[in-house]
């Protein structure tokens, strides 16, 4: 994954923040604030596309380009110029219905249930799962 250099200028926390912070501090490693979103159609579409997307996404919102730290003892966010959104691939081509459709369901629950670390933008990640024929899933989770 690229990352640029964070942006040097830092500023305090919104209440939101905080609230996400603290949250994470009391239940650490918890997905408890993760959103997702699931997305299925019946047409191959070229993963770079779906990069693409999600590149201007995080390009028109940098709550998602924001990290969490602590600067002489104090909360900060940092946003970096990182735009680029990992596109994990997952294959379930050679499964039959009834076993990629459980293989499916199990990975995307474990997507959900996997943490952000807040000092570590984005805040967002993205799954593409392809199934037979021409299916594809998608995946895209982010902390809220």
């Amino acid at each position: 994954m690229q990352q640029h250099a964070p942006n040097p200028a830092s500023e305090p926390l919104s209440v939101a923040q905080q609230r996400l912070w603290i949250l994470e501090q009391l239940h650490p490693g918890s997905a408890i604030h993760n959103l997702a979103l699931g997305l299925r159609w019946s047409l191959r579409i070229e993963p770079a596309v779906i990069e693409a997307a999600w590149r201007a996404v995080l390009q028109r919102h940098e709550v998602l380009r924001t990290q969490f730290h602590t600067v002489d003892a104090s909360l900060v966010r940092v946003v970096t110029s990182t735009t680029r959104v990992p596109l994990k691939i997952v294959s379930l081509r050679n499964l039959r219905q009834p076993e990629h459709a459980a293989g499916l369901s199990s990975l995307v629950e474990q997507e959900i249930e996997t943490r952000f670390d807040l000092a570590e933008a984005p805040l967002l990640r993205c799954t593409l799962f392809e199934l037979p024929e021409t299916e594809q899933a998608l995946v895209v989770v982010a902390i809220v």
